[in-house]
């Protein structure tokens, strides 16, 4: 199709929403589609399991993967999650047709993060486009972002609070953007909210 963008933040954010964004796009997506998602905010780990912190309840790490698990197999799918404690839900919500990026290594990682902006800034960076094809890749997205939140510590001469993780098969052929070409992923009133 010819691409989408669902975006909910603030209040809108509820886990009724999220779950219904999700179930929209498990029965549209086909063959040829790809599937990102991009958590933005604050997360928490409870012993038991990953939290993403939202307007009423939170919505757990494995309701995500249940809801996430609806998305065909047969469409490659990209999960950012970069909320702090996202390292505590990256193995599961592996699976051999997504690429799970989080913020943190691990559920320890409690503190804000930094890397959501940093790869936010990434999509419209021509400096992320490493090979110089045009195309942004999921790996040289992570890769700008990883060395941004790395570099920032290091000006703020902080102990870094966050390691990022990136896991899954060929995050280098995953196209997360184009440059000069914003409706890849909508209009660029959509772009813009995903960086700020």
């Amino acid at each position: 199709s010819s691409g989408s963008v669902t975006r909910l933040a603030g209040n809108a954010a509820r886990a009724d929403a999220i779950e219904a964004a999700l179930r929209t796009a498990a029965s549209q997506l086909e063959a040829g589609d790809t599937f990102v998602l991009v958590l933005i905010g604050h997360g928490s780990f409870d012993g038991n399991d990953y939290r993403f912190n939202i307007p009423g309840p939170d919505v757990t790490g494995t309701q995500l993967a249940t809801w996430l698990d609806r998305i065909p197999a047969t469409v490659p799918q990209l999960v950012v999650n970069a909320t702090s404690a996202s390292g505590a839900i990256a193995e599961r919500w592996a699976r051999p047709q997504r690429i799970v990026i989080t913020a943190t290594r691990s559920a320890g990682e409690r503190n804000a993060t930094r890397f959501g902006a940093f790869w936010a800034e990434a999509l419209g960076s021509e400096e992320a486009d490493r090979d110089k094809d045009g195309n942004i890749t999921a790996q040289e997205a992570y890769d700008f972002a990883n060395r941004r939140v790395e570099d920032a510590y290091k000006a703020d001469a902080a102990i870094a609070t966050e390691h990022s993780r990136l896991s899954g098969n060929e995050p280098g052929r995953f196209v997360v953007a184009r440059l000069g070409d914003a409706a890849k992923f909508g209009s660029d009133r959509e772009l813009i909210a995903l960086r700020e």
